[in-house]
């Protein structure tokens, strides 16, 4: 993974945040929530919230990789802007292994 993805993706998601839309539809996102209209644009605040607030913040932690995706978007769930859905949580291990990895080639 390059390293500068992750910045790029968090530019980018603040980049997203000044659109006027209603709705929001992502290609990895719960089923349900998806058929029943998707998503405000407080998902983009979750998944800045996931990426940058909490994944980038604890990479260092030594038990980075036991932590579950609720505690990458604690302000997300208790809001409502997101629920944790099962199948993502095979996308986080892996996140959590790309984040890792980025850091790991950028600071060693």
């Amino acid at each position: 993974m390059p390293t500068e993805i992750i910045p790029a993706h968090i530019k980018e998601l603040a980049r997203l945040r000044l659109l006027d839309v209603e709705r929001i539809f992502p290609a990895h996102g719960n089923f349900s929530r998806i058929a029943e209209g998707g998503y405000g644009m407080s998902l983009i605040d979750a998944v800045m919230e996931y990426n940058n607030n909490n994944m980038l913040r604890s990479v260092k932690a030594p038990d980075f990789y036991d932590r579950p995706i609720e505690s990458m978007i604690p302000e997300a769930i208790k809001n409502g802007s997101v629920q944790v859905w099962e199948n993502y949580r095979n996308v986080h291990r892996d996140n959590l292994k790309r984040v890792y990895d980025c850091w790991h080639n950028i600071c060693c």
